[in-house]
């Protein structure tokens, strides 16, 4: 089988110069695989560079086993619990092992917890992090914040605006690097000429499947073929809870001459159903985006990028999250996807995804622009080969300070 864009991709070049760097790789506390997979990836990369850096990751006890399997090292501290407990275990972490660089994807103690410490600092920046004021309706959170919000909605207005104030200030005295290419992950305009930004390309992992779970997919792909049916990816990621109308929406692809492989789980299905129907929780998102047909998402940082990576026509949908509204409304008018609104803001949201998808089976030369969709995965290969992951670690040395 031919390798995938992920699996070529080795870094730009073997720099020994970095000695005996110690990196502390920090994901958001409470971000799950959506946050650990880009500091993973990013510190692979850097490895490869840079053989003599010594890396760590600092993670909750949940976590440990499944990074050390992977030979990855994690700091024996379960990084877990309240603010303030996380807090002291992060400070904790910069006097015992006494990091050089500290890494973070997201994560609400860091800004904080290294004060006071010799320690430089980046940070993963994403396109929406903070809120454009009078961009979105009030309802639109950041998709960091909207759990808590359910819970805790006035405590998390006063502490999402307090937070925002904050890091926006403090996010000028460090490195950032942002996941992706200029074009989709644009910088508001009062950072587009701040040298402190680097764009790195997607961080994604190529998949490497066991056989039986790869001949369970390579079946039902074959068979697929064989009746004549294209197949949709749909997900809504890992956090996001699927709408009860996105479920009518699975059952309603299996009805209508769609394959489906999902994430979403639609319940009952008549066994007719059943042959065109894959459920798995932790789809393995690089080898199937290279194979399906249409992919249906909702726009988390990550996947974006893998309909653009295998040249695949998507449809997005909404969950009220500005950050992730910004980049699918971009890709909806770079004509790369088609795009729908929340299904909780529009009362015949069933009825418009009906739409997309028969337009989709109708049209499907010309359900997006094909020749921008290979100009963005040409943008997106050329980062990736150019990007050289020693830079950000030298630009946070060369302007490192302790902060009091």
């Amino acid at each position: 089988m031919a390798s995938t864009p992920l699996e070529n991709l080795t870094g730009g070049g073997n720099d020994t110069r970095m000695g005996e760097l110690k990196i502390l790789f920090i994901p958001a506390s409470n971000g799950g695989l959506s946050h650990q997979i880009p500091l993973y990836v990013y510190g692979q990369r850097l490895l490869k560079e840079s053989p003599g850096i010594r890396a760590s990751f600092l993670l909750p006890g949940r976590d440990h086993q499944t990074f050390r399997q992977a030979r990855v090292p994690v700091l024996d501290i379960d990084y877990s619990g309240s603010l303030d407990e996380l807090l002291q275990k992060e400070q904790q972490c910069y006097h015992a092992w006494q990091p050089d660089i500290v890494f973070d994807d997201g994560n609400a103690t860091t800004f904080l917890a290294k004060k006071g410490f010799p320690v430089a600092h980046i940070t993963m920046y994403r396109a929406g992090m903070y809120r454009e004021p009078g961009v979105w309706p009030p309802h639109y959170t950041h998709s960091g914040w909207k759990n808590w919000i359910k819970d805790h909605p006035l405590l998390a207005a006063r502490a999402m605006e307090a937070t925002g104030q904050r890091q926006i200030e403090a996010f000028t005295k460090v490195t950032k690097v942002v996941p992706g290419i200029p074009e989709i992950e644009r910088l508001p305009p009062m950072w587009q000429a701040d040298p402190s930004f680097f764009f790195c390309g997607p961080l994604l992992m190529s998949d490497q499947l066991p056989a039986a779970r790869e001949e369970i997919f390579d079946r039902f792909f074959k068979a697929m073929k064989a009746a004549g049916k294209p197949v949709v990816f749909f997900t809504m990621g890992l956090a996001e809870e699927a709408a009860p109308v996105l479920i009518d929406a699975v059952r309603w692809m299996l009805q209508n001459g769609f394959a489906v492989i999902s994430t979403v789980d639609p319940g009952q299905i008549s066994p007719q159903e059943e042959a065109f129907f894959l459920h798995d929780p932790f789809c393995p998102m690089d080898y199937l985006s290279a194979r399906v047909d249409l992919m249906i998402h909702h726009c988390g940082s990550g996947i974006y990028h893998y309909p653009i990576l295998y040249q695949k026509p998507a449809v997005t949908i909404g969950t009220n999250c500005f950050d992730r509204e910004e980049i699918a409304r971009r890709l909806a008018h770079e004509k790369l996807s088609f795009h729908l609104d929340a299904a909780e803001n529009d009362p015949d949201f069933l009825h418009a995804f009906q739409s997309a998808l028969q337009l989709f089976k109708d049209h499907r030369s010309d359900f997006i622009d094909h020749s921008r969709l290979a100009h963005f995965h040409q943008r997106l290969m050329e980062q990736l080969s150019v990007h050289t992951y020693t830079l950000p670690i030298r630009h946070a040395l060369e302007n490192a300070g302790v902060e009091h």
